[in-house]
């Protein structure tokens, strides 16, 4: 859906405990989003609905939308 706008990676957080420990993953599901640089800059415990997932990187510029014609 993004495109190579943003990189979207989903663990197995109960098979890989470490990255678990790594991201202080204490409910599913956790969704964590981090910069370029590795640095957490949002955390979101539980469902996320789609759009208010695209409203959150809208407003941080980290997505741009292109409306299907």
């Amino acid at each position: 859906k993004y495109g190579d706008q943003i990189e979207v990676i989903f663990h197995d957080v109960k098979k890989e405990k470490e990255i678990a420990e790594q991201f202080r993953i204490r409910m599913i599901p956790t969704q964590v989003f981090l910069n370029s640089e590795g640095e957490e800059i949002h955390r979101h415990i539980g469902f996320y609905p789609e759009a208010q997932i695209d409203e959150f990187l809208l407003k941080q510029g980290l997505i741009i939308i292109q409306l299907e014609e």
